[in-house]
């Protein structure tokens, strides 16, 4: 609610200079980040440009910057959805990212805004490294059209880049890149095992003009990962089996030392004394004597592979690596504080909302279950339990307070599937007896009495049946011999199950009969049905979808550009309906014959799937994944014109998503939707309530507008840094709304 008054303790007049904030709403559009915080995004490369801004890259495009020492960030979002592999600064301003296909970003302020670089390169880039602001090199696998080629360099900043042919040497990948000056660097290959080759160091002194190899490992399957040089005679290479190469003469004499950690994918050095190195499963290890000792050290038991580091001086610095793990030191990394906050890191596989602020996610490992519990629409998850003897897989609720969970056999217990009860909202949960040992997939109740839970394991199923909210169970029979994965019902006699090697089951009588039915899919599992009616309904299957308009007798393939695993599949209508796969959410409006990519992470499973309306929705995954969507996952597309401009998209409500960029300076986008003709007025306010500048004040047809606000009051004079408040008022046509935002100006 807002309450808007003139600051006065008199209330004879109400009016819109000054305003008090009650509960500010500050979610973005499409969807967005809840658990955990910044994301559960793998990470590749970080760069520390200074003590406060930070800058990352990562999985699925993640292009991110903070500029408060990684307590907020600012997140790119272009159209380019490449997995990011390494991030090059060259002074505060300038700097490049690449990733496959050639992908290769450019920022001249600092991150705030980066331009994709044409270029013809088309092999996967894994680094890149710029000594200067004028010579440029990039590495990456070497494309089968051109056995020769893996190396590429500028000679202009980046504006052209060439290849630099290698013809004398048969490399399979060229895995990083480093010039201590302009014209010497050296490059650190994979190798081929099945080819021979052994993996190599290259050495230039010509910027790249003619290579020469001053190391060759003994083992062809052992490839060399990481390469630092702090001089053009002093470096280290970091090798697949945690070794640690050094060389204080160019290359000419190399020395090597075990580090105790297993696959070195990221090295620094500080000085000439210390460095730091890190790799798979977190191992992480430190030197203080130039990498003559390397001393492996835990880093709170965190066993996330890490990817990248870097140091501003021996006792300042960050890593990155696997599920957005960001980490920073101050004291030479002897302890480390993250930056990544979350409740859980357990999968989550299945949410459930029963209104648009109270709901629950469960999940878990085999060995590690639990339930997270919000009242807030997600704002803030809370562990409500976790220890559970077994992963939790599947959660359905009649009411606000009668609920089940159900979840794999205590393994460590009595062996016993679990399957637990909630009478009083989720605040206490009562394991029911079933008396069986397999998984329990999912579950479904038709009232706070009448239920049923599918799973199974390896070469057989089970379906079980209460008729009084879980105290005893019935197993029911079917003809398959492998696991149950969905379960629906559209009143108590009919319903449906799905699960692995192709199996579909219908039922008429409650379950003491089940049909199977002609499966459309020729090999696979299913994996999730959803009718929306008695005869239309949808199912999803290994990469596949379907629809059936005639309750299940025939099934047709929709056509989706996908490639991966489909997981979940929820309709709220006839026509509007949410897919989740391997990394991807997708949208249809049409009932399925088109489809678009509304969200993309590139590495981490989409499980969980709760659309509550066209507006509002939850999806849970892999690392702890929740994203929310309060804009039916649609993003507003930024508009070229002037200051305000339409589009004209048809606007189902009015919306006032998170402005971008957020923190921002010295401008940002304010994005906003109108389903009907009306008046606007749009008001910057400070926290203090006083009005800062009205940035529309008339009236506008339908459709997607923005205006820029470019950090000034009213007399166009720059305000300072600090927390703003931008509030919408429009008077429609039908109904009026209000809404308000508040914006991070950091200068």
């Amino acid at each position: 609610m807002l309450t808007v008054s003139d600051g006065s303790d008199e209330s004879s007049e109400t009016k819109t200079d000054y305003i008090t904030v009650i509960e500010p709403t500050d979610e973005p559009d499409g969807w967005f980040w809840q658990n955990p915080s910044p994301h559960a995004i793998t990470l590749n490369s970080v760069e520390m440009l200074d003590q406060n801004t930070i800058v990352a890259v990562g999985e699925g495009g993640v292009l991110q910057k903070s500029s408060d020492g990684g307590e907020t960030w600012m997140f790119y979002s272009g159209e380019v959805t490449s997995n990011f592999k390494d991030v090059c600064f060259i002074d505060s301003q300038n700097g490049w990212v690449v990733g496959p296909s050639g992908t290769m970003m450019k920022t001249t302020d600092g991150g705030d805004t980066w331009t994709e670089q044409e270029t013809d390169i088309t092999s996967s880039l894994n680094a890149v490294h710029f000594p200067d602001a004028t010579h440029g090199y990039a590495v990456g696998f070497v494309p089968w059209s051109n056995p020769a080629n893996g190396l590429y360099r500028t000679l202009d900043g980046g504006t052209t880049w060439e290849m630099i042919n290698q013809s004398e040497y048969s490399e399979s990948m060229y895995t990083d890149i480093y010039f201590p000056e302009a014209e010497t660097g050296y490059a650190v290959t994979y190798g081929s095992s099945s080819g021979g080759e052994p993996s190599r160091v290259l050495k230039t002194t010509n910027a790249g003009e003619t290579w020469e190899i001053v190391y060759s490992h003994s083992e062809t399957d052992v490839s060399l990962q990481t390469v630092f040089f702090l001089t053009a005679d002093l470096g280290w290479v970091g090798t697949y089996d945690g070794m640690v190469l050094k060389t204080e003469n160019g290359g000419d004499t190399w020395t090597s030392v075990d580090t105790d950690i297993f696959r070195c994918y990221t090295i620094f050095f500080a000085d000439e004394n210390n460095g730091w190195t890190g790799g798979q499963n977190g191992g992480y290890a430190m030197t203080t004597n130039g990498g003559d000792t390397w001393t492996s050290v835990s880093i709170g038991g965190n066993s996330n592979t890490i990817y990248g580091m870097d140091f501003l001086d021996v006792n300042s610095g960050i890593l990155v690596g696997q599920a957005g793990r960001i980490e920073v030191t101050d004291d030479g990394g002897n302890s480390w504080s993250s930056l990544k906050n979350a409740v859980t890191s357990e999968d989550i596989n299945d949410i459930w909302f029963f209104d648009d602020q109270k709901g629950w996610a469960v999940g878990g490992s085999t060995g590690d279950g639990v339930i997270l519990s919000t009242t807030d629409g997600g704002h803030m998850w809370k562990l409500v339990h976790d220890g559970f003897p077994s992963g939790l897989n599947g959660i359905y609720f009649i009411d606000s307070q009668n609920g089940w969970i159900v979840g794999n056999n205590d393994t460590y217990g009595t062996g016993e599937v679990q399957v637990y009860k909630t009478t009083n909202g989720g605040d206490t949960w009562v394991l029911k007896s079933t008396g069986k040992s397999t998984y329990l997939y999912n579950v479904w109740f038709v009232d706070e009495n009448t239920g049923w839970v599918v799973g199974g394991s390896y070469n057989s199923s089970i379906v079980l049946k209460t008729t009084n909210g879980g105290d005893s169970w019935t197993e029911q029979t079917t003809t398959s011999e492998d696991p149950f994965e969905d379960i629906q019902f559209l009143d108590a006699n009919n319903g449906w199950i799905v699960g692995q090697d192709e199996a579909i089951f219908k039922t008429e009588d409650g379950g003491a009969n089940w049909i199977q039915i002609e499966s459309p899919l020729s090999y696979g599992d299913f994996r999730s049905l959803e009718f929306v009616t008695e005869d239309i309904g949808y199912l999803t299957g290994s990469s596949h979808i379907y629809k059936t308009t005639d309750g299940g007798a025939n099934w047709n393939e929709l056509e989706l550009d996908n490639y991966g695993t489909l997981f979940n599949v929820d309709f709220i209508s006839i026509d509007e309906g949410w897919l989740t796969t391997s990394g991807t959410i997708y949208h249809t409006t049409d009932g399925g014959s088109t489809w678009d990519i509304q969200y993309q992470n590139g590495s981490i499973w989409i499980d969980a799937l709760c659309m509550l309306d066209g507006e509002t929705g939850w999806v849970g995954g892999d690392n702890g994944l929740i994203l929310k969507t309060s804009s039916g996952g649609e993003i507003f597309v930024a508009i070229e014109g002037p200051e305000i401009g339409n589009s004209p998209q048809i606007v189902k409500s009015y919306q006032l998503p998170q402005n971008y960029p957020n923190p921002f300076n010295p401008t940002t986008t304010i994005r906003y939707g109108l389903p009907e003709t009306g008046q606007v007025r749009m008001t910057i306010f400070n926290l203090y309530g006083q009005k800062v500048v009205d940035l529309v004040n008339t009236t506008q047809n339908p459709g997607y507008y923005e205006t820029i606000w470019n950090g000034k009051n009213r007399d166009g004079v720059s305000v300072s840094s600090g927390v703003y408040i931008c509030y919408i008022n429009v008077v429609g046509r039908t109904e009026s709304y209000s809404k308000n935002i508040k914006m991070l100006l950091m200068k």
